[in-house]
């Protein structure tokens, strides 16, 4: 996941998503003002990652305490914690200018989406925390089709372009999988 991530970044610094990316953002360009565009503004707002990680890791601390396991706790705030830090890391190291502000303006950057990286992680955390749905392909549909609307969303207000989502998404693939150690569970005989 690292290695597709790393691809990914370095095909966007050498310019290869930027035919893509304009024609996308041209055509989301004669969008705005659609009931479309409207509520994609409203899924945007919602998956901000400063509540979306804040909601996650509440609900998180809350399955914790039901369960008395706050291991889940940890690992939902060491995982957000990673998911701010990569971010705000990437986004002025990479400088990509977005489609509406320049390279240096909010965060340092476009890429990758922290939309998206923060949404995959949080559903990933959320639907592991509750077991829902099941069986686990369910979660992974799940999660795969939430990280796409908001993905779609934040390239229809041309907030992001395709590959800023595109890279948040394995980004945030690459965080909610990584191993995590689990305390508590017993471990298998060698």
């Amino acid at each position: 996941m690292l290695g597709l991530f790393a691809l990914i970044a370095l095909s966007v610094e050498l310019g290869w998503w930027a035919e893509l990316d304009h024609s996308v953002n041209e055509w989301a360009a004669t969008q705005r003002g659609t009931l479309i565009w409207h509520a994609s503004k409203v899924v945007f707002d919602v998956a901000t990652p400063q509540i979306a990680l804040a909601i996650t890791l509440v609900m998180a601390c809350l399955v914790a305490w039901k369960r008395h396991r706050w291991e889940i706790a940890v690992e939902g705030a060491v995982r957000i914690s990673v998911v701010v830090v990569a971010v705000l890391l990437l986004k002025p190291l990479l400088a990509v200018p977005g489609p509406t502000r320049d390279a240096l303006g909010d965060h340092g950057g476009s890429f990758p989406s922290g939309h998206t990286t923060a949404t995959v992680v949080c559903v990933a955390l959320l639907f592991g925390c509750i077991g829902w749905p099941r069986p686990a392909r369910g979660r992974v549909a799940g999660a795969a089709l939430i990280a796409a609307f908001v993905g779609v969303a934040v390239i229809y207000v041309r907030y992001h372009y395709l590959s800023d989502v595109v890279g948040g998404i394995v980004l945030g693939l690459l965080i909610a999988t990584f191993p995590f150690p689990q305390r508590g569970k017993p471990s298998s005989p060698e």
